[in-house]
């Protein structure tokens, strides 16, 4: 099954909608569509933990500017 990368949210729902679709018309099992919402599921936190990353330096990056100013 080929899936299109993955980003952000909306591509996980189209992901998921795909494998869903799959599932449903038979092209994989049940079993192969939870191991794929599986990895997907990983690689969504994966990429929601770089987020929270990103934004926490960016707001202790804003402090540190604020404190410097002060």
């Amino acid at each position: 099954m080929d899936l299109p990368p993955l980003t952000n949210a909306e591509d996980m729902a189209t992901t998921m909608a795909a494998v869903v679709d799959a599932m449903a018309c038979g092209e994989i099992t049940p079993d192969e569509a939870k191991a794929v919402a599986e990895v997907i599921e990983i690689h969504r936190r994966t990429i929601e933990t770089g987020e929270h990353e990103r934004r926490l330096a960016a707001i202790e990056l804003e402090q540190a500017n604020k404190g410097k100013r002060r």
